[in-house]
């Protein structure tokens, strides 16, 4: 108290109520070690655990200080973060960014189902769901300095990639096909006009679109690349919003598919649920199939009236 009285001429306590009060975040980073390395993810926090953590970061900033003394390294610090500086002031500010950062990862997804929900050509259904993809990508990469989320994000990246190439060719085929038409009904009606909805270009387009939703639902054969993707997401929220991004896909093969042409989704379903041996991959396997939406879906699809 000497110290701070020394340095700022000022009652000492106010020092120190104002230091605290200036480091204390609205939310904190929950550390885990996974495989030898420590990654972060956000969490909120109430004002008790905030001033905790507030007095562990300026201890902390304080050690790092040169110098021998901690008695003055502390009230060096103290001072600093009063003043709005220091290391301590940096911490919570990155912290602050992790968590703003995070919240754009979750509310740019929710804005693209949305835009899903109303599209009615084939440029929204492509766009929509890659404002979820691109986030999930992300998200799955979130802890860095963890090796297989790390593996995770490459893996996703490079099918999630691939399978948007192989939807967007088979859009191309719909769109040639139907004489240069994007919205939907359009499309119908022009495949009518130009006696193309049995030629071998709707053959293929259906082929290209379904083999590229297969790969974001993830049924059989197309899952193998989900539980080494899903399991290097090692946070709760994130592996849950990452699952979310079925739920595009699952809008489009509803309508894309019909009840008599739904038994070989059935039949993936089975091969998809029936063999693991970690609960993990096993719960990555069925994230589809045995969720309640998935439940919900099969119904839907199977009775639509």
């Amino acid at each position: 108290m000497k110290k701070i009285q020394q340095k700022t001429e000022t009652n000492p306590l106010s020092v120190l109520r104002q230091a605290i009060r200036g480091v204390t975040p609205d939310i904190a980073v929950k550390a885990r070690r996974v495989g030898g390395s420590t990654h972060q993810v956000p969490i909120e926090i109430g004002s008790t655990q905030g001033k905790a953590l507030a007095i562990r970061w300026l201890l902390g900033a304080s050690r790092k200080r040169p110098g021998r003394n901690m008695v003055f390294k502390l009230s060096s610090e103290l001072v600093d973060a009063a003043k709005g500086s220091g290391d301590a002031i940096r911490k919570k500010e990155e912290t602050h960014r992790m968590a703003e950062a995070n919240r754009a990862f979750a509310h740019f997804p929710t804005l693209g189902g949305m835009f899903l929900c109303g599209a009615n050509d084939l440029i929204t259904i492509f766009v929509a769901p890659e404002c979820f993809s691109l986030c999930s990508y992300l998200l799955s990469g979130y802890t860095k300095k963890d090796v297989r989320s790390n593996e995770a994000t490459t893996k996703y990246l490079l099918m999630g990639g691939a399978s948007s190439s192989i939807l967007v060719h088979g859009f191309s085929w719909l769109y040639g096909s139907s004489g240069g038409e994007i919205e939907l009904q359009e499309i119908v009606n022009g495949l009518i006009n130009t006696q193309m909805y049995n030629s071998p270009g709707i053959s293929i387009a259906l082929i290209f679109i379904t083999v590229g939703i297969g790969f974001k639902l993830s049924p059989a054969p197309s899952h193998q690349w989900t539980p080494d993707v899903y399991e290097g997401v090692r946070d709760y929220e994130c592996n849950r919003s990452i699952r979310r991004q079925k739920d595009h896909p699952k809008m489009i093969i509803s309508w894309l598919l019909r009840t008599n042409q739904i038994r070989w989704f059935y039949f993936s379903i089975f091969l998809t649920c029936s063999y693991g041996t970690k609960v993990e991959k096993i719960e990555k396997y069925q994230s589809f199939t045995t969720t309640d939406e998935g439940f919900l879906e099969k119904l839907r699809i199977s009775n639509p009236f």
